[in-house]
């Protein structure tokens, strides 16, 4: 014998891909992530330090260049404050000699 059910299906929600617990963590780690390859990037730029003048000119920076990226505030990255310094030093030469696309 057979029963008949007029029952309506269950409909079971879907569970919230991401709840706001699981992203303030995500969050966390990212910022904790990202301070750490800062500092690991200054101690690495530190150590440019060590090379003489003529070795960091051949590199396109000066010793002040390093001073200031290592001495920045934690917030940035040395790394790329490094990299705009050598950049906007390049882009001065080339106008200086008249170079077009500077």
């Amino acid at each position: 014998m057979t029963h008949a059910c007029n029952c309506e299906p269950i409909s079971v929600a879907p569970a919230p891909t991401r709840g706001w617990l699981t992203a303030g963590l995500d969050r966390a780690f990212s910022l904790v992530a990202a301070a750490w390859r800062r500092r690991k990037h200054r101690r690495e730029i530190a150590a440019l330090l060590s090379h003489d003048d003529y070795m960091l000119k051949d590199i396109g920076l000066s010793r002040t260049d390093v001073l200031a990226a290592v001495l920045i505030h934690d917030e940035v990255d040395p790394g790329t404050r490094l990299s705009l310094v050598r950049s906007e030093r390049q882009r001065a030469e080339r106008a200086r000699k008249g170079v077009r696309g500077a």
